[in-house]
Order: structure tokens, then sequence, then C-alpha cells
């Protein structure tokens, strides 16, 4: 089965700054600068995170028995 991909953005007459803005703006991203070089105030606790404990306790297991990783992030959740 082969991969259909499909760009979000067309952006072959765009400059690359304009390019840049844009991939930035669809993350949600405004502030370059801060995204780059955060303060505390943004960042994010680690309690925070969905099932955290749960992928901590899967990480420390799997090291423990030499197996490999694979992350995946849907951003469809």
């Amino acid at each position: 089965m082969q991969k259909i991909w499909k760009a979000k953005l067309d952006g072959r007459k765009w400059s690359l700054n304009k390019i840049e803005n844009e991939i930035l703006k669809s993350r949600d991203i405004m502030n370059l600068n801060r995204f780059l070089c955060p303060v505390e105030e943004d960042m994010v606790p680690f309690e925070d995170f969905k099932n955290i404990k749960e992928g901590a306790f899967r990480v420390v297991e799997g090291i423990q028995n030499q197996q490999s990783f694979f992350v995946y992030y849907d951003t469809d959740v």
C-alpha cells in the first residue's frame, strides 16, 4: 500500500519567511523567541500530561528489558 500525501499548505510561490510563519501559526506558536527560549511560566508541569505515570513506567520497564521505542504523537487527539 502506498501512502498518499496531502499538503496542508501550498507554499511554492511563498517566501521562506512566509512559509516559516504559516508553519508556526498552524502549530499555534505565536512568539518564536518564547518558543525557542521559554521562561518558567511557559512550561507545562509534567503532572498535567495525560498518562505520564504509565508512560514513565513503560520506558523504565523497556530500558530494563533492552527494548527499543517508537514515539508517536497523534495530532487528532
